[in-house]
């Protein structure tokens, strides 16, 4: 009886932490609602993705481009369909030790994200000592 207990309970576990990390893996549109990103996880690891954009052209009727980039050669870069959250881990409660990329300033912070009770995926930027936290809603598409 207690094995089977012991079971039971372990399965409980096993698929809420199975949920837990899955959670992230939705649609989310930004603070600004300017872009649409769709979370993957890629061989253990969360990275996001720009899948719209509000203006997706530039004032020539080209793509938007990531021009802020501070490598030159990455400065012709599409942003639409840009990886730009990378190599988020789950950790317990929420997803660390990975890296968000601004393509409007053209810098890249380390993150920690993690989704609240009101279904709001939270993101803290680190720059050093500093940090900001943005929030982002989960969309259906």
């Amino acid at each position: 009886m207690t094995s089977k207990i012991s079971i039971l309970f372990f399965l409980i576990l096993f698929s809420k932490f199975c949920f837990s990390q899955s959670e992230i893996l939705q649609t989310w549109l930004t603070e600004d609602s300017e872009a649409v990103l769709n979370f993957y996880e890629y061989k253990g690891k969360y990275f996001a993705k720009v899948v719209w954009l509000k203006n997706p052209l530039d004032e020539k009727g080209n793509p938007q481009t990531d021009t802020n980039n501070p490598t030159v050669n990455k400065r012709n870069r599409e942003i639409l369909n840009m990886v730009i959250i990378k190599d988020l881990e789950y950790r317990s409660d929420c997803w660390k030790n990975g890296s968000i990329y601004d393509p409007l300033t053209g810098s890249t912070y380390e993150c920690k994200v993690w989704i609240n009770t009101d279904n709001e995926l939270k993101i803290r930027c680190y720059s050093g000592i500093l940090h900001e936290t943005i929030t982002w809603k989960k969309i259906n598409i």
